[in-house]
């Protein structure tokens, strides 16, 4: 995602770098970034995947899922993304209890769940 050598995720302790230039995905963010760069809009995304982070943190494991929505288009909402990925998660792990969702502020662009 072009991030500056010296940003805080470029951090050793968040990246498992496998040798100089070369690291294990941290974030399914660059999925976005592809797909908006193949085609125009509108962009209708859902992006799961394996990432990998060095939390020295017993409650986090270095490799876990990660799933990102894109939505791109003329009058969508934050409320029709919101309403697409609780129907997914639905789908993958059925009405197991109530979808919560935290208001989460990043240095990524915003509005943003977490």
């Amino acid at each position: 995602m072009n991030i500056p050598k010296d940003h805080p995720a470029r951090d050793m302790q968040d990246t498992f770098y496998v040798k100089p230039g070369i690291v294990l995905r941290t974030h399914t963010s660059p999925m976005q970034v592809r797909v908006m760069e193949s085609q125009l809009p509108p962009v209708r995304i859902i992006s799961p995947g394996s990432v990998y982070r060095c939390d020295q943190d017993v409650s986090h494991t270095p490799m876990f899922h990660q799933v990102e929505g894109l939505m791109v288009d003329k009058g969508v909402r934050f409320s029709d993304l919101k309403g697409i990925l609780t129907v997914f998660i639905q789908e993958m792990f059925g009405r197991i209890r109530p979808y919560d969702s935290d208001r989460a502020i990043f240095l990524l662009p915003n509005p943003l769940l977490k």
